[in-house]
C-alpha cells in the first residue's frame, strides 16, 4: 500500500512538473524534425524555392518571425545583444534569389551534408550595440558562422547615426561576388574540417613546409620567397577583397584552402595575370591541380564561382 502512494505522489508531481513546465515552441515538419519555427513560412514563389532548397540540401532558410533569442543562441554564450529585423516581401525575393543562385546552385548535398547547420537566418540590418562611453554604436555584421544551430546573413541594413557605418546591398557582379565568396569560402573550410572535401595527396607534392619563407616587397628572386615556393596569397578582409603575402609556413589544410579561395577571387584570366605561369610554374601547377581535382571529384567549378551568375 505504501508503495502504490509513493508512486501516486511521483506521478503527480511529474505531472505538475510537465504541465508547468514550459517548453520552447517546437513545430514538426513533413519529415518529423522539429523546427522552431514555421516552415515553409508562406506560399509565395520564394517560399517554393526555400522548399527545393530544404529538400536538397536540409537546411531551413528563415527570413521572419524572428526573436532576440533567436539571434543569440550561440556556442560561445551570446550576450543577448545581436539584433535584426525581419524580411519584407521585396527584400526576400532579393535574399532568396541570393541563397539560391549565388551560393546553393554551386554546391552538392555531398560536400555540406556535415557542414551547414540547421537554419540559415536571412536578415535585414543585424547588428550588434558597442558601447563607447555614452555613446552607443551599432556594429553591422554581414556575416555571422557562429550560432548554436544557424548561421546568418545580412545583405543590407540601416547606417549607424554615429559612425555611418552600414551594410551595404550588392550590386554589381563585384560586391555580388565578394558576398558571395565570404559565404563559399566558410563553407570549404568547413568541409575540408569535417573530411566532406579531402585534399589529394599530390597537392603537397614540392611543397616544403619546414623552411622559412620569405616575403615583402624586393624579395622576389629569393628562391624561399613564398611564391617561388608555390605558396599562393591569403584571402583577407571582411568584403573578401584583399590579399595578404604568406609570411610563415601555412598548416596543409591551409595551403589548399589558400588556393581554393584565390581561385574564387580571380577567374582564369585574372589568376593568369596575376601569377604569370612563366614567373611562378609552381603556383600555376597546384591552382590547375586544385581547380581540376574539385571540378573532377566534387562537381565543385571555382572559376564558375568566381564570374557568378550572367543574371544578378
Amino acid at each position: 500500500m505504501k508503495k502504490i502512494c509513493h508512486l501516486l505522489l511521483v506521478s503527480t508531481f511529474l505531472m505538475g512538473y510537465t504541465s508547468c513546465h514550459k517548453e520552447e515552441k517546437i513545430i514538426p515538419t513533413n519529415e518529423g524534425m522539429p523546427t522552431r519555427f514555421d516552415f515553409p513560412q508562406g506560399n509565395q514563389s520564394w517560399d517554393m524555392d526555400i522548399i527545393d532548397i530544404q529538400e536538397k540540401f536540409g537546411i531551413y532558410l528563415i527570413y521572419k518571425d524572428f526573436s532576440s533569442d533567436d539571434f543569440n543562441r550561440s556556442w560561445t554564450g551570446g550576450s543577448g545583444s545581436y539584433t535584426g529585423s525581419d524580411l519584407t516581401d521585396e527584400q526576400a525575393t532579393f535574399y532568396v534569389n541570393f541563397m539560391k543562385n549565388h551560393i546553393f546552385s554551386y554546391l552538392t548535398p555531398e560536400i555540406t551534408q556535415k557542414v551547414l547547420p540547421i537554419y540559415y537566418y536571412l536578415v535585414y540590418d543585424f547588428y550588434i550595440p558597442n558601447v563607447f562611453g555614452t555613446t552607443t554604436f551599432r556594429v553591422p555584421q554581414n556575416n555571422y558562422f557562429d550560432g548554436l544551430d544557424f548561421w546568418l546573413v545580412c545583405l543590407d541594413g540601416k547606417a549607424d547615426p554615429v559612425s555611418g557605418e552600414q551594410v551595404l546591398l550588392p550590386v554589381d557582379h563585384k560586391t555580388f561576388q565578394q558576398r558571395r565568396c565570404m559565404i563559399m569560402q566558410k563553407i570549404f573550410e568547413k568541409a575540408v574540417e569535417v573530411g566532406t572535401i579531402a585534399i589529394p595527396d599530390e597537392f603537397y607534392d614540392g611543397l616544403d613546409f619546414k623552411t622559412d619563407l620569405v616575403s615583402g616587397i624586393g624579395k622576389e628572386d629569393d628562391p624561399n620567397y613564398y611564391l617561388n615556393r608555390g605558396f599562393v596569397d591569403r584571402m583577407l578582409g571582411l568584403m573578401f577583397d584583399q590579399t595578404i603575402y604568406i609570411y610563415e609556413i601555412p598548416t596543409r589544410e591551409e595551403a589548399f584552402l589558400d588556393y581554393v579561395n584565390i581561385a574564387m577571387r580571380y577567374n582564369k584570366e585574372e589568376f593568369d595575370i596575376q601569377y604569370p605561369a612563366d614567373r611562378y610554374p609552381l603556383v600555376r601547377q597546384k591552382y590547375e591541380l586544385v581547380t581540376q581535382y574539385l571540378k573532377d571529384n566534387y562537381h565543385i567549378d571555382l572559376d564558375a564561382i568566381s564570374r557568378g551568375p550572367e543574371k544578378l
